[in-house]
């Protein structure tokens, strides 16, 4: 979360501990991480 933090990006952190909503994103051992990229705010 610290280096999301220093980063000055936006994100949604979300922990998912549901096995079927796991194997949507083809995880298959834990831990993962999961991301979509989505576009920066103009300044």
């Amino acid at each position: 979360m610290e280096a999301l933090k220093q980063s000055g990006l936006e994100a949604q952190v979300e922990k998912i501990e549901d096995i079927e909503e796991t194997l949507k994103y083809n995880v298959m051992t834990t831990p993962a991480i999961c991301w979509s990229m989505m576009k920066q705010k103009a300044a």
